[in-house]
């Protein structure tokens, strides 16, 4: 089914957090998304509460990750073959959006129409919304790339509403790596060229 925006969601043992994340997304005041939920094998109840908090929504595709690699990335480059949208977001299974998250995006990409992306600063908790005023990485004089380079990590996972051509392009993650696949993603499309805005 086609819809403007997919929403990729790994998920290994995150339990009651699951519920979060999807009810966020189901709080979504725009409503033409697709959310892959993939399980990687958990040997928690989590499945279970994801298939259970999604009521039914045929929206929500609950999918456990048969690609025969584990890992988070290897889950998120499962769903990826499986995504149609125009734009796609990576939302950890742990992670909530607001509930204007993809209407703010949606209207941003219309300004941006030519972008391969755009970043987004996250906001951080520990137990429960509001306890902390965290955000993730502020814009400085620095090249993005030559901070992502020195370990600067500039954005996080969740912060790009990437163009589904463009993580095509890129092939989605390298699971040749033992680690850090999701900053790997980040250099190779800042090297490449794609064009993007950083909307802090």
């Amino acid at each position: 089914m086609y819809s403007q925006v997919a929403i990729i969601t790994p998920n290994f043992n995150k339990g009651n957090h699951v519920i979060d994340c999807i009810q966020s997304v189901l709080n979504q005041t725009y409503a033409d998304w697709q959310l892959y939920f993939v399980d990687d094998k958990s040997t928690d109840n989590s499945y279970d509460l994801a298939v259970k908090s999604a009521g039914g929504d045929e929206r929500v595709h609950i999918l456990r990750n048969e690609s025969g690699i584990k890992g988070a990335n290897a889950a998120r480059n499962y769903a990826l073959q499986k995504v149609t949208s125009k734009y796609v977001l990576f939302l950890d299974s742990d992670d909530i959006m607001t509930s204007d998250c993809l209407l703010k995006r949606i209207e941003d990409s219309k300004q941006f129409q030519d972008e391969d992306f755009l970043a987004y600063p996250m906001g951080f908790f520990f137990d429960q919304l509001g306890d902390s005023d965290l955000i993730s990485n502020v814009p400085n004089e620095k090249d993005d790339l030559d901070r992502f380079l020195e370990r600067d990590i500039v954005w996080q996972i969740s912060s790009p509403f990437w163009k589904l051509s463009a993580l095509n392009e890129l092939g989605g993650f390298n699971l040749n790596l033992f680690s850090q696949q999701d900053v790997d993603l980040h250099i190779r499309a800042l090297i490449k060229g794609f064009k993007y805005k950083y909307l802090h």
